[in-house]
């Protein structure tokens, strides 16, 4: 079988058919992408790929399930240890897959709306992220616009203001800076805000003069850093980040697969630096009353 105007084929050839057909479906994700491939030779650009490197990422954001209803075929001269297996699709086959991802962009896209109408900052910039990342797969990447405020807009570029406004619209403070004579560091409880409203589920990581932590969530934005005291003498503000990407919490198996592959990006406004108001932290010597993480940093 081969690739015509009506059909787009896909082969595998393995020991098992198992095999081969694994192999023929992930072909076939490959001839899906050459076939809009030029769709993606400007975005490749913005990311520092050739187009052909970029395409290798987008066939890996298609699963097996998206691929289900290809048909199947199996070669005649195909022998016990040695299968041939084709998958292929029609050309209708092929603009029903990209209809079904350009449906689950804008349905993000007006989950985001939602949550930023509810000052729900981390829904908005979760469901954006992830409506920008899977539009990069699309054939219409450049092209697919958005009603925003009955104001039409250029989705691609839209998105990319609307991740960068959010985070420059959230405040962190410091609430409380505890030391025991006992310990050599300080517990730092900091306080994550939108527009007045605390900034649940965040996910920030912080640098604490030796390097950076992992992201952690802050649970009704609240976050609890620890510093040890030599350190904090020679600093003024605490650095952070903000995740824009919520990686490690994609609902479907297409939106982790493409986090997965595709490039992440950063946002200059995720970048925070919260000042010290007073170099001084209170000193207490019952160590009962320092904060303690077993209990009070949610567990996810």
């Amino acid at each position: 079988m081969q690739n015509s105007g009506e059909l787009i084929v896909g082969s595998g050839t393995a020991k098992t058919e198992m095999e081969a057909d694994k192999l023929a479906l992930q072909d076939l994700a490959s001839q899906i992408v050459v076939e809009v491939k030029s769709s993606f030779v400007n975005i490749a650009k913005e990311d520092n790929f050739n187009v052909d490197e970029y395409c290798e990422s987008v066939v890996k954001t298609f699963s097996d399930i998206q691929l289900s209803n290809a048909r199947k075929f199996i070669d005649p001269a195909s022998t016990n240890d040695n299968k041939i297996v084709y998958r292929y699709i029609t050309a209708e086959d092929k603009n029903r897959i990209f209809a079904e991802r350009k449906t689950q962009v804008l349905s993000l896209v007006l989950e985001g709306e939602i949550a930023e109408s509810e000052d729900n900052a981390v829904d908005a910039l979760r469901n954006y992220y992830w409506a920008l990342m899977l539009l990069k797969t699309h054939p219409e990447n450049r092209t697919l616009t958005y009603y925003f405020n009955n104001k039409e807009r250029v989705l691609n570029t839209a998105l990319v203001n609307k991740i960068e406004k959010i985070p420059s619209d959230i405040k962190i403070k410091i609430t409380s800076k505890i030391s025991s004579k006992d310990s050599n560091c300080f517990d730092i409880v900091l306080e994550a805000s939108y527009k007045g409203i605390p900034a649940d589920g965040l996910l920030i990581k912080y640098n604490d003069g030796y390097g950076w932590s992992d992201f952690e969530r802050w649970t009704n934005g609240k976050g609890f850093i620890n510093i040890k005291k030599t350190m904090l003498k020679t600093m003024n503000f605490i650095e952070m980040k903000i995740d824009c990407s919520f990686a490690n919490h994609g609902f479907s198996g297409e939106i982790q697969q493409t986090l997965g592959v595709m490039k992440s990006y950063e946002f200059n406004n995720s970048n925070k630096k919260c000042e010290f108001i007073s170099k001084e932290a209170t000193e207490i010597s019952n160590a009962k009353s320092i904060i303690s993480y077993e209990t009070e940093i949610p567990k996810d």
